[in-house]
């Protein structure tokens, strides 16, 4: 299993149902409920390259030469 899953809100909009889309939206407030009570903040922030950019190679470069984990 990857260690991050990213869904593209205009893939949400477009393909779920009002009915999957409240199912999607539950799983992600029991999420943050159990991250808080373990501690951690409900929610994190992160930056997402889409691979199939032009500038990849570029962006891979720098933020491997900056110390940037990537994963």
């Amino acid at each position: 299993m990857d260690k991050y899953f990213v869904l593209k809100n205009d893939d949400i909009d477009q393909y779920l149902s009002p009915n999957y889309k409240k199912v999607l939206g539950l799983i992600c407030r029991r999420i943050e409920r159990q991250r808080i009570l373990a501690g951690k903040t409900p929610k994190n922030d992160y930056l997402v390259i889409n691979k199939d950019e032009i500038f990849i190679g570029q962006m891979y470069d720098v933020m491997k030469e900056s110390g940037v984990k990537i994963v």
